[in-house]
């Protein structure tokens, strides 16, 4: 279990009980981690004390009832806990600057973010920086800076962050072949994936390097390939901090950032727009910037980069992807269509369940009754809410993209149009499918609700039924192609 889990856990843990007395004895049971090293590993993430941020999440969610509600403020406080009003004042006073009765006056805006891996809360902001500090970064030394590189992130709708880092870098560099992010997608392949790890809950199910055991670049290598850019990679295991540091330094120089995996968060793409200090800071753009588990290092520029100085001590930070000349694209759209043939035909990869079968994988693990048995909140269990969400991604949003790319095949040749138009249509279909999946959850928000509700047998058995649904789109999806592969060859 690696540590952004376990944070999670523990937050997630307290929003749940935020209005009772948080007892570290349940929190223990319920992370499966001890008191002791909970109370250590805490603060090197939020810079405050365990006891001082479940205060801050008392007043912070107090402030909100306060400022949203007509509710009588003694009873806001009884409800969180404070057994006497003036104890409850005192520490409002402390961590807002003003008694409960003047901070409902004064009309002052309580808004919820994001306070862990996909979970939303109300937070004061003087909090923001419990967990992520938002330093401004120091910009002396004797580094180079690409500004105007288009931001990358999630709330952009794009959730491959290879897609989009690639999509925004050959923007940024003016380039002009086709470098659209469902283009993109469809080229990589992400558009048509499903993986599942039969053997057990598994984060890395979304890895676009599991997409191919034998070639775990092949996503990667397809991409460049069909937009028409040279390339090297990098690997960490085969190279120093030095030759690191060296590649990125005259990439940027030259003009053109750089895309990595890792630096900040896990070994998810990155965008590299600047250094410092020789190379050993770095700035950037990352999906994870935000991401209070993943930021206890990060400082921001005023322009919303992130800054760091610790990506080489960051485990996940594993390759460079190096962009060079632009050349005649050696991928044509027929071998994408054909390369989305054999993605969506495999049976599996190494250790993962591929194509139809990483459905039945998916369908066979809701179905597991002893896992979700028990109704505690525990890191094993937030994992599997995270591949949940991984794989109705993988569906909801990669399908449509995988609709958009043939519609604009279909726009493109008239001959093909009605073959694409109709392999679109199911493709949607299949997107359908994820986005249902996630409302009958609960939503995306983590919070105690939606969990409780996943671990409801109904609905996974709901779940199940959707994923079987979906299976049958992909079916007839697959049909279309094969059609259009034979199409193409006439």
């Amino acid at each position: 279990m690696d540590n952004m889990i376990l944070i999670s856990a523990i937050v997630q843990y307290i929003e749940a009980h935020v209005k009772e007395k948080i007892e570290y004895e349940d929190l223990e049971k319920s992370t499966g981690t001890s008191y002791r090293y909970i109370r250590q590993l805490f603060p090197e993430y939020s810079h405050v004390t365990l006891a001082r941020y479940v205060n801050s999440r008392k007043i912070a969610n107090a402030a909100f009832e306060i400022v949203h509600s007509n509710k009588d403020i003694t009873d806001i406080a009884m409800d969180y806990g404070f057994a006497a009003y003036d104890t409850f004042t005192r520490v409002f006073k402390r961590h807002t600057g003003q008694t409960p009765n003047n901070f409902r006056k004064s009309n002052i805006t309580v808004k919820t973010t994001l306070i862990a891996v996909g979970m939303y809360a109300p937070v004061l902001s003087k909090d923001i920086n419990l967990f992520s500090s938002e330093r401004i970064a120091d910009l002396a030394g004797d580094g180079n800076i690409l500004f105007g590189v288009p931001k990358v992130e999630y709330s952009s709708g794009k959730c491959v962050p290879f897609a989009a880092c690639l999509e925004s870098t050959l923007k940024y560099i003016g380039h002009k072949y086709r470098h659209h992010y469902a283009y993109i997608m469809a080229a990589c392949g992400a558009a048509f994936r499903l993986r599942w790890n039969d053997a057990k809950w598994d984060a890395a199910n979304v890895d676009l390097r599991n997409m191919n055991s034998e070639n775990p670049y092949e996503a990667y290598i397809n991409s460049f390939n069909a937009v028409g850019i040279d390339y090297s990679i990098l690997a960490r295991e085969d190279s120093t901090k030095e030759e690191f540091i060296n590649r990125i330094v005259n990439s940027l120089d030259n003009g053109i950032p750089v895309i990595g995996l890792g630096i900040v968060g896990p070994p998810e793409a990155c965008i590299i727009t600047g250094y410092n200090h020789k190379g050993e800071m770095l700035y950037g753009w990352s999906y994870f910037q935000d991401n209070p588990e993943f930021t206890k290092d990060v400082a921001f520029l005023d322009n919303g980069y992130f800054s760091t100085s610790a990506w080489w001590d960051n485990p996940f930070s594993t390759h460079l992807f190096i962009l060079g000349q632009p050349f005649c694209p050696l991928r044509r759209t027929e071998d994408i269509i054909e390369n989305a043939y054999r993605i969506l035909t495999m049976s599996a990869t190494g250790e993962y369940l591929a194509g139809l079968n990483a459905y039945e994988g998916w369908a066979k693990s809701l179905q597991d009754d002893d896992f979700f048995s028990s109704g505690s909140i525990t890191p094993i269990l937030l994992e599997s809410i995270f591949c949940q969400g991984d794989a109705e991604t993988m569906i909801g949003e990669g399908r449509y993209w995988a609709s958009e790319f043939f519609k604009e095949v279909a726009n493109e040749d008239k001959r093909m149009a009605p073959l694409c138009n109709e392999t679109a249509k199911l493709f949607e279909q299949i997107s359908s499918c994820g986005q249902k999946m996630t409302e009958i959850r609960g939503g995306a928000n983590l919070d105690r609700q939606m969990i409780e509700k996943f671990l409801n047998s109904e609905t996974r058995k709901a779940l199940v039924k959707i994923i079987y649904q979906a299976k049958e789109y992909e079916a007839a999806a697959i049909k279309k192609i094969e059609k259009c592969s034979l199409e193409f060859t006439l």
